[in-house]
């Protein structure tokens, strides 16, 4: 257990200042002279991301950054292997569906609030029709044939959740967008012909995850 006032549990805490090895210690205790100022304490490990400062993120980071769920689900859920820690200079969010609970996902991204958890419910409505029968993603408007893009519903925050109000998504079905928009994973199908660059794309992705996310940021 750590002691009181110490950092959370798995969060990075950065490394001990070596010990200077030239000048004598201050007569008067304290640092020694000419000792640069110890760095600021972060709880992040901070990285670039196309000019941006952003962080990766722990377990316990992720867990409690969920704005729609009971604590109680947070310490049920199953987290993605690959994380902590995540590497979001590649990606816009997190998606996962839970392998326990393949209805439940969930989704947590670097927002400028810092990190924001949505948590998802995928609709009992069905895959709808035969494979030649295509839907875009709301989010990185890839193309997929049947199946491969689900309704999931985000119950809203607060007491409204509570009463079962939701906001509804068409996304991927394995919510891997940020995958999609850099082409390092590809729909069986032939996708609209697009004058967009691919850094376009990127930007198209995350501004509507942005206006997705600002919804549940207002209590």
């Amino acid at each position: 257990r750590p002691p009181r006032g110490g950092p959370p549990t798995g969060a990075a805490v950065p490394p001990p200042r070596a010990r200077p090895h030239t000048n004598p210690p201050h007569p008067g205790g304290g640092a020694p002279r000419g000792a640069p100022p110890p760095p600021p304490s972060s709880p992040h490990h901070i990285v670039e991301r196309d000019g941006h400062t952003v962080r990766e993120a722990t377990a316990e980071e992720m867990r409690s950054s969920f704005v729609n769920c009971s604590k109680g689900e947070t310490r049920r859920m199953s987290l993605p292997q690959e994380a902590p820690p995540l590497p979001w200079e590649e990606m816009e969010f997190l998606g996962w569906r839970d392998p326990r609970a393949q209805e439940h996902a969930y989704l947590v991204t670097d927002s400028e609030e810092g990190l924001v958890g949505i948590a998802l419910r995928l609709s009992s409505g069905g895959r709808g029709g035969g494979f030649f029968r295509t839907m875009a993603c709301s989010l990185c408007l890839t193309v997929h044939p049947s199946g491969g893009v689900r309704l999931f519903n985000a119950p809203k925050r607060g007491a409204a959740g509570r009463k079962g109000d939701s906001v509804g998504l068409y996304v991927c079905e394995d919510l891997a967008c940020p995958l999609y928009v850099r082409g390092l994973r590809t729909s069986p199908l032939i996708q609209p012909a697009e004058t967009i660059t691919r850094e376009e794309r990127v930007e198209r992705l995350r501004d509507n995850l942005a206006r997705f996310v600002a919804g549940f940021l207002v209590s």
